[in-house]
């Protein structure tokens, strides 16, 4: 079984919040995952996207780390004070080897790099 069968069976049942100040990066990512996911939920900031996160049942985050308002390092710090067993994975372009251990020391569960490959984002999710 392929891991983009695998991902569609499982992922279903699942909601997904992006959180991306990029649009374009936004359409084309909610492109892909609305054919996987129940439910795709988007956000243009780390402010933006804690309050989706409370408002619904979101079972993963993808967050970049360079946004306006509220970057994705207070975003991921402000979110697990509220979710601590949230699975929360990383897209950026900075991928910087003291970001990766930072945060998978913070529970991030993937980090991926941009642009975004979507065979890896298949296999990370």
């Amino acid at each position: 079984m392929s891991d983009l069968t695998y991902l569609k069976e499982k992922a279903n049942n699942y909601n997904v919040l992006i959180v991306e100040d990029s649009m374009h990066i936004q359409k084309q990512m909610k492109s892909f995952l609305v054919k996987l996911f129940k439910e795709v939920y988007l956000a243009e900031n780390g402010l933006v996207g804690l309050d989706v996160f409370k408002k619904n049942k979101i079972n993963i985050v993808l967050t970049d780390l360079i946004m306006p308002e509220m970057d994705g390092c207070h975003f991921i710090e402000e979110l697990l004070k509220i979710s601590p067993k949230s699975k929360i994975i990383i897209i950026s372009a900075h991928g910087y080897e003291e970001n990766v251990i930072k945060f998978k020391n913070m529970g991030v569960v993937g980090f991926i790099q941009k642009p975004v490959d979507f065979k890896f984002l298949v296999k990370s999710l």
